[in-house]
């Protein structure tokens, strides 16, 4: 489970717990502090093996930040960038999709949309 956030400047983070759980293709190495809003956070980077979903859709595997971020990862702009994020406020969900606005016309109903609570 991630949160995305547009404001946290790298691509993924997520819990240092995480980093023993999920398939690697490369081993982690230090990085360096990564800014999150609760502050400055030591981090590990590695190439996650397979796809990451996000809402639904599956991101390519790249390079993945590890640390103590709290109970769940955060998504930042650096992978939020070439795709769309439709929220939904009334009924607390949200749609994330390859592409930006207006490249498609939307389809009508619930299908793509993902709870938020």
């Amino acid at each position: 489970m991630c949160r995305v956030d547009p404001w946290f400047p790298a691509g993924v983070a997520l819990p240092l717990s995480d980093l023993a759980r999920l398939p690697l293709d490369s081993a982690p190495t230090d990085v360096t502090l990564a800014a999150t809003r609760a502050g400055l956070v030591a981090t590990r980077e590695a190439r996650v093996a397979e796809p990451l979903m996000v809402a639904g859709t599956a991101l390519p595997s790249q390079l993945v930040l590890f640390g103590n971020v709290g109970k769940t990862g955060i998504v930042g702009y650096r992978w939020l960038a070439g795709l769309s994020l439709t929220y939904d406020v009334t009924h607390g969900r949200a749609r994330l999709a390859v592409g930006r606005p207006g490249d498609s016309t939307p389809e009508p109903g619930d299908e793509g949309m993902v709870n938020l609570r």
